[in-house]
């Protein structure tokens, strides 16, 4: 059988992926380098609470749980020169996804293609609303607890604290401690050992706290939130335009394909997508662990949006909700694949990140007529509200993707 050992391997130092991966991101998103902007509840939710409530904001639900790595960010820039707040909220984003990618070559993680499984954090097809703000970050971070739970367990105080810190943290921004618990539940009872209780006990108290914020801040569905009887089929259509077919340039072709095309083209994916997931080897476990932890993320997106009732042809719409599936498929096809003879060890990846570049370069259509090209995250200058918040004036912003808030005079200047 197939081990990591005997799979095609590149140099697999987390240096020269994680910088690929930090050029990647440059290549995707060139002006968010260039003009750092906030994105939507950077402003609104994250950069006014700690301005308004300071420290007391750590703490505060939002969307009904916690986000303790935007507040985080929030409560730095809150320190800071008003200036330099939209370059921070992009760094520290920037610093968080790719610790993410760099803990893809932790030597707990024993897995092949450790270069393709970290670039396809990064390189995914996706319209890039997670990537490069805090607001969003809670999707990338989501993917330490998937790693988490691939790993083998910590044995000294470093690898303890890291998987704590990694629980902490992820488990505390965004809902996917609790999405994820009975897998760790699971893993623990599989492995039987005290190191794996350990971590899903750690776990278990992350989705504690989370489900508390739940319990207490029930989300209020907002005007026109979809309602209705379960519709099936169209969750399968929009099932299979969001995921497989995101893959084949889906954003470019389905509102012209129709339903039938939708359906049988999705239905070829799944049954190849099932293929790699059942090849007999040592890491058919894990391919198992990952298509449990993308199904369970999407029950927990259909119960939270209803993407049963979604147009399937709309591919923009709650694309983050999406990114962590598509991901953890591109992990599985990469597990899945057979030994590579070494004349292909670079030839091989060349032509996937190849190939998911040509996807970054198709443009995503936008309804009624999916004739307009999407526009991800327009700029809006920051720099003529710096010295009226300098100065501790009221004054009203604008920040991406168009949204507006008025900043309160503080009890000090900024």
């Amino acid at each position: 059988m197939a081990t990591a050992s005997t799979r095609f391997r590149l140099h697999e130092g987390p240096v020269p992926w994680t910088a690929l991966a930090a050029a990647v991101l440059f290549c995707r998103f060139p002006d968010w380098f260039l003009r750092p902007r906030l994105w939507a509840e950077d402003g609104n939710v994250f950069m006014l609470g700690a301005r308004t409530q300071g420290l007391g904001a750590v703490f505060s639900a939002y969307a009904g749980y916690l986000h303790l790595i935007p507040r985080f960010v929030a409560e730095a820039g809150a320190w800071l020169d008003p200036a330099l707040v939209p370059a921070l909220y992009v760094c520290a984003a920037l610093l968080a996804a790719l610790a993410v990618v760099a803990r893809t070559f932790s030597p707990r993680l024993r897995l092949p293609c450790r270069p393709l499984l970290a670039l396809a954090i990064v390189a995914v097809p996706h319209t890039g609303e997670v990537f490069l703000c805090p607001t969003n970050i809670q999707w990338v971070t989501s993917l330490a607890l998937v790693q988490a739970l691939l790993m083998r367990d910590p044995a000294g105080a470093g690898e303890w604290a890291s998987d704590l810190s990694v629980v902490a943290l992820a488990g505390l921004t965004g809902p996917f401690s609790v999405i994820l618990l009975p897998l760790f539940l699971v893993r623990a009872l599989e492995r039987a050992s005290l190191a794996s209780w350990g971590v899903a006990a750690a776990v278990l108290l992350a989705a504690g706290a989370q489900a508390g914020q739940m319990l207490a801040h029930p989300l209020v569905p907002p005007p026109g939130f979809p309602t209705g009887p379960f519709n099936f089929p169209n969750l399968a259509d929009v099932m299979a335009c969001r995921l497989p077919l995101a893959f084949l340039g889906g954003q470019e072709w389905v509102f012209r394909a129709g339903r039938p095309v939708v359906l049988a083209a999705g239905g070829v994916c799944a049954a190849v997508f099932a293929c790699f997931v059942l090849v007999r080897d040592d890491f058919r476990r894990e391919r198992v662990y990952l298509v449990l932890a993308g199904a369970l993320v999407c029950g927990a997106t259909l119960s939270r949006v209803r993407c049963d009732l979604w147009d399937y042809r709309d591919m923009v719409s709650g694309d983050r909700y999406f990114y962590m599936p598509r991901v953890l498929m591109l992990w599985v096809v990469a597990l899945g694949c057979p030994p590579m003879p070494r004349r292909a060890q670079w030839g091989a990846p060349a032509a996937a990140m190849a190939g998911l570049a040509c996807l970054w370069l198709m443009p995503y259509r936008e309804g009624p007529a999916f004739v307009v090209r999407h526009v991800e995250r327009p700029f809006y200058a920051w720099q003529p509200y710096c010295a009226g918040l300098r100065a501790g004036e009221a004054v009203e912003v604008q920040v991406s993707p168009g949204w507006k808030f008025r900043v309160p005079n503080p009890s000090k200047p900024w």
